[in-house]
């Protein structure tokens, strides 16, 4: 009898089908770790700019946002488009008296077109509530959606 070499396209077929079946299975699960992998970024990145926001008030006595809205007096949010949180980071990593950044902005990769921090589960910009006419409404001044 002859001695074969190879695989028939029968037993190629049946690897193949039982190979998309595992992957089949496994996206599912693969999914779902990807989304609460997000979910968790998003937790850790509103704790980091409140922790940010809540050490340059303790360093600076005033908040990190332009000197026409510290002046104003009124609570204050900044979110997408030209009034955007990019404000806020700006001052937070280079304050105007020249003092330490307080965030590491390398943290932060995603951004809008200008220049607003997003959120990584829905891409929309970091909403950043500062307490400027010092009412608190926002828990301890500051809160971020």
């Amino acid at each position: 009898m002859k001695q074969r070499h190879g695989f028939t396209l029968l037993e190629l077929l049946v690897v193949i089908s039982i190979m998309m079946a595992l992957m089949a299975l496994l996206l599912p699960a693969i999914s779902k770790i990807k989304k609460k992998g997000k979910s968790q970024l998003n937790d850790v990145q509103k704790r980091a700019i409140v922790s940010a926001v809540t050490a340059y008030r303790s360093q600076y006595h005033k908040w990190p946002a332009p000197l026409g809205d510290l002046n104003a007096g009124e609570d204050e949010i900044y979110g997408s488009g030209a009034n955007g949180n990019n404000k806020v980071f700006d001052e937070l990593e280079s304050p105007r008296d020249g003092g330490e950044s307080v965030i590491d902005m390398s943290d932060f990769g995603r951004r809008d077109g200008y220049g607003n921090v997003l959120n990584p589960i829905n891409g929309a910009a970091f909403q950043i509530e500062l307490d400027l006419n010092e009412d608190f409404t926002p828990s301890g001044g500051v809160s971020v959606e």
